[in-house]
């Protein structure tokens, strides 16, 4: 489901009943815990955070995510360069994942960004 979608800040949570996982981290830990609890789910109810590229509308707040919950963390291995390697520098495991050609600017993307 969309917790949140466009420029302001993108995050998606897919959830089976049983386990759970948020897609990108746009938005912050307070407003990601009031869009859970608005849909009858917590912090608690996902293990993992998958960011699906480097723009900072799904990445913004993945800093505050990683030291403040301690879930592992799967991004393509280019992640860290565009941040600058600190945001995600926690206690956090990220896991590399391949990243098939997509057709966006991200530091992943084999498109040049836009001027």
């Amino acid at each position: 489901m969309s917790l949140s979608s466009g420029s302001s800040g993108n995050c998606y949570f897919l959830h089976n009943g049983s386990k759970g996982i948020v897609i990108d981290a746009g938005v912050s830990l307070r407003r990601l815990k009031k869009l859970l609890l608005e849909r009858g789910f917590s912090l608690d109810s996902f293990q993992a955070i998958l960011v699906t590229h480097d723009h900072l509308d799904h990445i913004r707040h993945l800093g505050s995510w990683c030291k403040h919950m301690k879930k592992p963390v799967y991004a393509t291995a280019e992640l860290p360069l565009a941040v600058g390697g600190t945001t995600i520098a926690c206690d956090c495991r990220v896991a590399p994942c391949p990243c098939p050609s997509h057709f966006h600017d991200g530091l992943d993307s084999p498109v040049p960004a836009r001027p």
